[in-house]
């Protein structure tokens, strides 16, 4: 009996100095796809690589909410202290390009609540990325895989390139905790395929370096050290260059660890504060989460 290899619908898929049936090799450096996952019309780095960019979409359209501010557009003009403010400038790539995430989106949560039976999400972003992304693995079983895995990768790496537009992003984190070192902490994170990878490194000691699969248990270790410093959501907010209502939805998902305190004079809920070191590492783990996930 033959035995048929289901090879990966990807257009982009191709094993190098591997051809097909109808390739007569040439300059050709490789053309045969990988054979898919099982189950699947992708093969598996296809099927994560989809995963992964979904994943990727509620921060990288924070970033964006950021960077539409800015442009040379013109906004709507808002009203403070009963005067009218002029309007804030608007960057029109961005916004065009927040357009096409979200319509892109849409069509595959539509898809996967008609043909799956599931409710639709609530109408935002990172709600509908994130609808999207728990079906990752029927996307890629399903014959439109190939398209939705190249539009994804599109976007994603289009919203990488206003956000990230040197492909990385650093911070200072805090005082080393190893014993005896005067060192700081700093994270520096690069994008996936950079011919780096991200880590936490010390400025004092060269050996004082972490790789992100050490990063939840590093970020454990600070947590638990004595007389941290502690920020407010707006503290937090500013360092790692997000708008507090990320940082809030963060901790409703358990990412970021707050607590509660009451502050004098206010009769509300109490305030959140954070440990601000601690919370830079979560917030790193966090951002590399899908990439460690598939490795």
């Amino acid at each position: 009996m033959r035995v048929i290899e289901i090879l990966c619908s990807h257009p982009h898929c191709a094993r190098k100095d591997e051809h097909s049936q109808i390739c007569d090799g040439g300059e050709c450096a490789g053309c045969q796809p990988w054979p898919a996952a099982d189950g699947l019309r992708l093969c598996q780095h296809h099927a994560d690589r989809l995963a992964g960019d979904l994943d990727a979409i509620p921060d990288l359209w924070a970033a964006l909410d950021d960077a539409s501010l800015g442009g040379s557009g013109t906004g709507q003009p808002t009203v403070s202290g009963g005067t009218v403010d002029p309007p804030m400038p608007i960057n029109p790539t961005v916004v065009e390009l927040q357009q096409q995430i979200r319509a892109g989106l849409v069509e595959w949560a539509l898809l996967i609540s008609r043909e799956r039976g599931m409710d639709t999400p609530p109408d935002n972003v990172p709600a509908i990325a994130q609808h999207v992304a728990r079906s990752a693995p029927w996307l890629a079983a399903h014959p439109a895989a190939p398209e939705a895995c190249t539009a994804m990768s599109d976007l994603v790496a289009a919203a990488r390139r206003i956000t990230q537009p040197s492909g990385t992003r650093a911070w200072t984190i805090g005082p080393c905790p190893e014993d005896g070192c005067s060192g700081t902490i700093a994270a520096v994170m690069r994008i996936d395929g950079a011919k780096l990878p991200s880590e936490l490194a010390c400025d004092t000691s060269p050996d004082h370096v972490w790789k992100p699969p050490q990063w939840s248990a590093l970020g454990e270790r600070i947590a638990a050290a004595a007389d941290p410093t502690m920020v407010d959501t707006a503290a937090l907010a500013e360092a790692l260059d997000v708008k507090p209502q990320r940082v809030r939805y963060l901790a409703s998902l358990g990412v970021l660890t707050a607590q509660r305190r009451r502050v004098i004079g206010h009769t509300g809920r109490p305030a959140m504060i954070f440990n601000l070191a601690a919370s830079l590492v979560a917030y790193a783990a966090y951002s590399v989460s899908p990439l460690l996930s598939r490795s």
